[in-house]
């Protein structure tokens, strides 16, 4: 610090080094407070809104689940059930 020069640049810069370190600093803290509240409400926000998506697709699955059993159960097969009997009647009739 020789020189008046020096001196008056370092006057001038020290105040906005400071002063810009200052507000970043502050910028920062501020983010991250509200970057973790945000995060926590869009959390339970996302986590409701994918449940009610999970739930919607386990009642699509069940629903279609239980459109086969009803299917499957109105077409069964009379002739194989009655020649199924016919036949144990059959075979147990021989043996006795």
């Amino acid at each position: 610090m020789k020189s008046i020069r020096n001196t008056l640049i370092l006057c001038m810069l020290l105040p906005i080094v400071i002063a810009f370190a200052r507000l970043g600093g502050t910028l920062m803290l501020y983010m991250s407070n509200i970057s973790f509240s945000d995060g926590k409400q869009d959390y339970a926000d996302c986590c409701c809104t994918d449940g009610r998506v999970c739930g919607w697709c386990i009642k699509s699955v069940q629903s279609k689940v239980d459109s086969l059993v009803m299917a499957t159960s109105i077409l069964v097969d009379e002739d194989k059930i009655f020649d199924r009997t016919v036949s144990t009647l059959a075979t147990s009739e021989a043996y006795e």
